[in-house]
């Protein structure tokens, strides 16, 4: 059973690792969308619902947009930049949708991780190989 969850484990752990550098590569091709696309600007007033979710709501779009990262609080009036073909893109700043730590933060988890992983397999190996060594020895 022991040997079961640790291969799971590992598989999930595989999983995780592959998927950084797809996360990064999202938000990377997000942010350049918005950098170069063309934004509109508007006034927006943040809106705190019952369950304490954040929004922006502006007119031109009527369902509100996520401001988690935002530091103003309800009823606050803010300036937002939003891309005229996708109006959820929204940032306060005209360049910045993600931040750098939002695209490089999974780059380093992918390394991190990746380390693990390569290391859990090469600690197997070695198992694997000391074992039947010492299992030819004792035949000797």
């Amino acid at each position: 059973m022991k040997k079961v969850i640790r291969i799971v484990c590992i598989i999930f752990l595989g999983f995780i690792t592959i998927m950084m550098p797809i996360i990064s590569y999202d938000s990377w091709k997000e942010q350049q969308a918005f950098s170069k696309g063309d934004k509109g600007k508007t006034e927006a007033i943040i809106k705190v619902d019952e369950h304490k979710v954040k929004t922006y709501n502006y007119k031109e779009n009527g369902y509100g947009v996520d401001a988690e990262k935002s530091a103003w609080r309800d009823g606050d009036k803010v300036t937002v930049y939003y891309l005229k073909d996708k109006p959820d893109m929204v940032a306060e700043n005209p360049y910045v949708y993600h931040t750098k730590r939002e695209i490089f933060a999974p780059l380093m988890w992918f390394i991190l991780l990746g380390i693990a992983v390569i290391t859990e397999f090469y600690v197997r190996y070695l198992t694997k190989k000391i074992e039947l060594e010492i299992g030819c020895d004792a035949d000797d």
